[in-house]
Protein backbone atom coordinates (compact mmCIF):
# COMPACT_ATOMS: atom_id res chain seq x y z
CA UNK A 1 0.00 0.00 0.00
CA UNK A 2 1.31 3.42 -0.95
CA UNK A 3 0.72 5.93 1.81
CA UNK A 4 -0.31 9.44 0.88
CA UNK A 5 2.58 11.63 -0.25
CA UNK A 6 2.22 15.27 0.68
CA UNK A 7 3.37 18.00 -1.69
CA UNK A 8 5.70 19.34 1.02
CA UNK A 9 7.65 16.08 1.26
CA UNK A 10 11.18 15.99 -0.09
CA UNK A 11 11.37 14.12 -3.38
CA UNK A 12 14.77 12.92 -4.59
CA UNK A 13 16.00 12.25 -8.12
CA UNK A 14 17.61 9.01 -9.26
CA UNK A 15 21.04 10.68 -9.32
CA UNK A 16 20.60 12.03 -5.79
CA UNK A 17 19.56 8.64 -4.39
CA UNK A 18 22.41 6.89 -6.21
CA UNK A 19 24.88 9.33 -4.66
CA UNK A 20 23.41 8.72 -1.18
CA UNK A 21 23.73 4.96 -1.66
CA UNK A 22 27.21 5.27 -3.21
CA UNK A 23 26.16 3.47 -6.39
CA UNK A 24 25.82 4.58 -10.00
CA UNK A 25 22.49 5.91 -11.22
CA UNK A 26 22.59 3.11 -13.80
CA UNK A 27 22.71 0.51 -11.01
CA UNK A 28 19.72 2.15 -9.35
CA UNK A 29 17.79 1.99 -12.65
CA UNK A 30 18.61 -1.71 -12.94
CA UNK A 31 17.43 -2.27 -9.36
CA UNK A 32 14.09 -0.65 -10.28
CA UNK A 33 13.58 -3.08 -13.16
CA UNK A 34 14.33 -5.99 -10.81
CA UNK A 35 12.16 -4.74 -7.95
CA UNK A 36 15.17 -4.01 -5.71
CA UNK A 37 16.18 -0.76 -4.07
CA UNK A 38 14.05 1.89 -2.43
CA UNK A 39 10.42 2.38 -3.36
CA UNK A 40 9.76 5.15 -5.85
CA UNK A 41 7.02 7.03 -7.67
CA UNK A 42 6.52 7.67 -11.38
CA UNK A 43 4.43 10.51 -12.73
CA UNK A 44 2.98 8.13 -15.34
CA UNK A 45 3.56 4.43 -14.52
CA UNK A 46 2.61 3.47 -18.09
CA UNK A 47 5.32 5.59 -19.70
CA UNK A 48 8.94 4.36 -19.72
CA UNK A 49 10.05 8.00 -20.08
CA UNK A 50 8.10 9.19 -17.04
CA UNK A 51 9.94 11.07 -14.30
CA UNK A 52 10.97 8.93 -11.33
CA UNK A 53 11.15 10.42 -7.83
CA UNK A 54 11.99 8.91 -4.49
CA UNK A 55 10.27 10.25 -1.37
CA UNK A 56 13.15 10.87 1.04
CA UNK A 57 11.40 9.07 3.88
CA UNK A 58 11.12 5.91 1.73
CA UNK A 59 14.84 6.00 0.96
CA UNK A 60 15.69 6.48 4.64
CA UNK A 61 13.39 3.60 5.63
CA UNK A 62 14.95 1.34 3.00
CA UNK A 63 18.43 2.16 4.35
CA UNK A 64 17.38 1.52 7.97
CA UNK A 65 15.96 -1.88 7.04
CA UNK A 66 19.35 -2.90 5.63
CA UNK A 67 21.53 -1.77 8.51
CA UNK A 68 23.39 -4.48 10.36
Amino acid sequence: KTEEILMSEIMLTTKCVAKRLNISHHTLKIWRTKGKGPRYLKEDPESPQSTVRYPEKWVEQWQKERMI
